[in-house]
């Protein structure tokens, strides 16, 4: 019998995912996997809730790479183009333009989205 109830907190949350643990093998068209599937949707909807994760400037994700790779403002003259242009993106005076936003997911290997913001160039 399904006993169902809304999350509402962390120990909810706990007693939830527990019965997740117990009901993963529930097969299609069975009830357990009906109450697997209600009490997913709760679980997701709890963590949407409570764990919202905030947008992130791709400035902010530049400054990281930055960190991450022992580099300074200097280093990323070749990528943005001048030592003033670096530092007004750094300090999100300006956006990160599209050539340079190729030339930095190239050098940190990462997708051209990071650095886009798709606020301006929507």
């Amino acid at each position: 019998m399904m006993n169902v109830k809304p999350i509402r907190t962390n120990s909810d949350l706990e007693a939830a995912l527990h019965r997740i643990s117990q009901l993963l093998d529930a097969r299609e068209g069975t009830p357990e996997f009906d109450e697997l599937e209600v009490i997913s949707i709760l679980v997701e909807d709890f963590e949407n809730r409570k764990y919202e994760i905030s947008e992130v400037s791709p400035q902010r994700i530049l400054k990281f790479l930055m960190e991450q790779n022992n580099l300074n403002q200097k280093d990323l003259i070749p990528y943005i183009g001048s030592k003033t242009g670096v530092s007004e993106v750094i300090n999100e005076k300006r956006p990160i333009s599209l050539k340079a936003a190729i030339k930095l997911s190239k050098r940190f290997k990462v997708s051209i989205d990071v650095f886009v913001d798709e606020k301006i160039y929507a």
